[in-house]
C-alpha cells in the first residue's frame, strides 16, 4: 500500500473512532480506493497496524516466545493512540456477517507475528501456535478495550497467558519425556 493509501487509511480510522467505520469510510470516498468499501478500509488499517508493529518490535536479542512479545506488546503500544478507532473496528467485525473477514485479519496478524519472530515450523505445529496465539490476541484484545493503565494491565495480562501456555508446554514435554501422552483436554 502505497503512503497516499495510508494516509487516506489514517484519515478514516481518525473519523472512525467518532463516526463508525462505514460512515468514516463513506465520508472519506474509501469505496473508490477499496473495492470493498468499509471491510477493505477496515482490513488496509489492520494491515497497515501490522506494518507498524513489525517495524516498532524490538526484537534482537530475543528467543522465540520473547520476540513474540515483543512484536504483541509493539501492538499495544501502537493501539494506545489508536484506541476509539480500534474500538470502532472491533465492533464493525463483530457483526455475525463479519465473521470471515475477523478471521481472516486476526490469522494475517497472527502468520506476520510468527514470520517476524522467526518461526520455521513447517508441520503441525504451524497451525497450532497461530491457533494459540489467535486465542491470546483476541483475549488480550477485549482485555486491551477495558484498561485504562496506558497498556500496563494489558501487557501484564499478555504476559499471564504468554506464562500459561510456557508452563503447559513444558508439562507435555516432561509427559513425552516419560514415555507417555499428555491427556486429551
Amino acid at each position: 500500500m502505497s503512503e497516499n493509501n495510508d494516509e487516506l487509511i489514517l484519515k478514516i480510522a481518525a473519523k472512525a473512532g467518532e463516526l463508525g467505520w462505514p460512515a468514516a469510510a463513506r465520508a472519506e470516498g474509501a469505496d473508490i480506493l477499496f473495492p470493498c468499501g468499509t471491510a477493505g478500509a477496515v482490513d488496509a488499517y489492520f494491515a497497515w497496524i501490522d506494518r507498524q508493529m513489525i517495524e516498532k518490535a524490538d526484537l534482537e536479542g530475543k528467543g522465540l516466545t520473547g520476540r513474540v512479545r515483543a512484536l504483541v506488546t509493539a501492538r499495544i503500544e501502537i493501539a494506545e493512540s489508536r484506541r476509539e478507532s480500534l474500538r470502532a473496528a472491533f465492533y464493525y467485525l463483530a457483526r455475525p456477517s463479519k465473521a470471515v473477514l475477523n478471521t481472516r485479519l486476526l490469522a494475517r496478524t497472527t502468520d506476520a507475528i510468527w514470520h517476524a519472530a522467526g518461526d520455521k515450523s513447517a508441520d503441525f505445529s504451524w497451525y497450532t501456535k497461530r491457533a494459540i496465539l489467535g486465542s491470546i490476541l483476541s483475549a488480550t484484545s477485549l482485555y486491551w478495550l477495558s484498561d485504562n493503565t496506558g497498556g500496563e494491565a494489558t501487557i501484564a495480562f499478555l504476559d499471564r497467558r504468554l506464562a500459561a501456555i510456557g508452563k503447559f508446554a513444558k508439562f507435555k514435554a516432561s509427559l513425552r519425556n516419560r514415555g507417555q501422552k499428555p491427556a486429551a483436554a
